[in-house]
């Protein structure tokens, strides 16, 4: 299994440029310290994530210090939070206690999709090019 790289955001200045900024997808981690079913959920989210051999990365936000970054859809959080972000957004996210099974999906179904269109428009340029 390939080790995941790991990055505990420390402010919202941290969050835009290393998230939401980043060339890669992004699997957030919205728990806290105190939390065990979180830190259960981070070793499950890093096993997935260690597969994708470097092309994903894994960040934590502590929603103690960084409450306002919380993605949510109603006025009650559940926690822990998984979410993608890529293009420079939260694309999706799942809230409360995941099976290894059901992130592995969420992350496939979010990530891959991103992957194959990066791959479509490699094979335009490189078709155009060959003309």
């Amino acid at each position: 299994m390939s080790k995941a790289l790991i990055i505990d955001i420390k402010d919202e200045k941290d969050y835009e440029n290393r998230v939401l900024n980043s060339k890669d997808p992004v699997v957030v981690s919205f728990d806290t310290p105190w939390c065990e079913s979180c830190n259960i959920l981070n070793l499950k989210i890093k096993e997935v994530v260690g597969k994708y051999k470097g092309k994903v990365v894994m960040a934590k936000v502590n929603t103690n210090d960084l409450p306002n970054l919380v993605p949510h859809n109603s006025d009650t959080v559940i926690l822990p939070i998984v979410a993608i972000a890529k293009d420079g957004k939260i694309q999706s996210h799942i809230e409360g206690v995941q099976g290894t099974d059901d992130i592995k999906k969420f992350v496939d179904e979010n990530v891959k999709k991103n992957i194959k269109r990066m791959c479509i428009c490699k094979l335009k340029i490189k078709f155009s090019l060959n003309i």
